[in-house]
């Protein structure tokens, strides 16, 4: 069974956050290890990360830029924007860092399975 969780927050500056799925319902992959994300953002320079803790198998590789931007009223996250698929193993504790270069609002989309 998939499980969906919506990642939301707003930075007022330049920050670089770390760890931001722990106690969440994707911190950790499913039993299958199949992990997809969508990573939107209202600015085209703020990058995120999204590995298997212990394997550091990539879903979202390193400095990736955001899939959708625009402002977060006009955000859509549907099926076509889940453009990271990644395999890591099964039941693997996930970490998801992002880093923001001025005040911006990110939401990232994580469905494990």
């Amino acid at each position: 069974m998939a499980i969906l969780y919506i990642y939301a927050k707003a930075e007022s500056g330049v920050a670089t956050s770390t760890d931001q799925l722990s106690g969440t319902a994707v911190s950790k992959a499913g039993p299958r290890g199949i992990v997809r994300a969508a990573f939107a953002s209202s600015l085209m320079e703020t990058t995120a990360q999204l590995v298997g803790r212990e394997s550091g198998l990539n879903i979202i590789p390193s400095g990736s830029h955001p899939n959708v931007t625009g402002a977060v009223n006009t955000y859509s996250i549907g099926s076509e924007q889940f453009v990271y698929v990644g395999n890591v193993m099964p039941n693997e504790a996930l970490e998801l860092t992002v880093t923001s270069s001025a005040a911006v609002d990110n939401v990232i989309a994580v469905q494990v399975e």
